[in-house]
């Protein structure tokens, strides 16, 4: 395996901007082997065990968040010498080559005096994460042309679970959809010609989801509210039809 790692926490959806040829990925835990050397206090486990220390992050967040790859053509292969077998370094014939990765956007912890101050003080104790930014993304659709990255949430650091769009061009986050309790999003994705106009998907997970209301958010079992817990798949539009170009 060559160019790769092992020690990514929880990698979640992808997607491609091909304007900008940038491949985006989110990543729903940033900790154990991302961080620099980890070792486990109580367990005593090395999370860079085996490997060669490839992501160094001085700290974890429970928020976690979104990373950007920008891709080329004409990248070598990666030959890190380790192995016997290992190859010369060859052409990689394919223009979706990663060569660089950076933080594109990222949740934030907040303190329990900051939630108070923003009027949000009798609800820290579900919302670990700032509610006006992300936690633990999930899926991820970008709409092309647009500069618009959707973001699917699937944490347990939001109360409530968020759909967002982020312009990757003017770092806006603007927040378009919330999901009911215990439930999580899934399936954002943009058709941009369904006869004649465009659609924005929106699917969401067992709503009131008990397990996740007790056991993830810490509400009594007795407060936890119930409801059906079956899945819903909605749309935004109709919109005009969208053309686009990559030429």
């Amino acid at each position: 395996m060559l160019g790769a790692t092992t020690e990514w926490s929880a990698n979640e959806g992808i997607t491609y901007d091909a304007e900008s040829n940038t491949l985006y990925v989110a990543s729903s835990g940033i900790g154990d082997g991302m961080l620099d050397n980890y070792v486990d206090e109580e367990e005593g486990d090395a999370f860079d065990l085996g490997g060669h220390n490839d992501i160094r992050l001085p700290e974890a967040t429970s928020c976690a968040g979104i990373y950007a790859l920008e891709l080329a053509q004409g990248q070598q292969a990666y030959n890190d010498g380790y192995s016997e077998t290992s190859k010369p370094a060859e052409t990689i014939d394919s223009p979706y080559v990663g060569v660089n990765m950076k933080t594109e956007l990222m949740g934030r912890e907040w303190t329990e005096e900051e939630a108070l101050s923003r009027g949000y003080g009798e609800i820290f104790e579900y919302n670990i994460c700032d509610v006006d930014g992300i936690a633990e993304p999930d899926n991820l659709a970008f709409i092309p042309g647009t500069a618009t990255l959707l973001i699917a949430q699937d944490s347990e650091e939001h109360e409530n679970d968020y759909l967002w769009a982020y312009n990757t061009r003017r770092k806006e986050l603007t927040r378009i959809q919330s999901a009911p309790q215990g439930s999580e999003f899934s399936t954002p994705y943009f058709f941009p010609d369904v006869n004649g106009f465009a659609y924005m998907t929106s699917g969401i997970q067992h709503p009131f989801d008990q397990e996740e209301l007790v056991e993830d958010l810490g509400y009594p079992e007795d407060a936890a509210p119930t409801g059906d817990e079956r899945g819903t798949l909605g749309y935004f539009g109709p919109f005009p039809k969208f053309e686009y170009s990559e030429n």
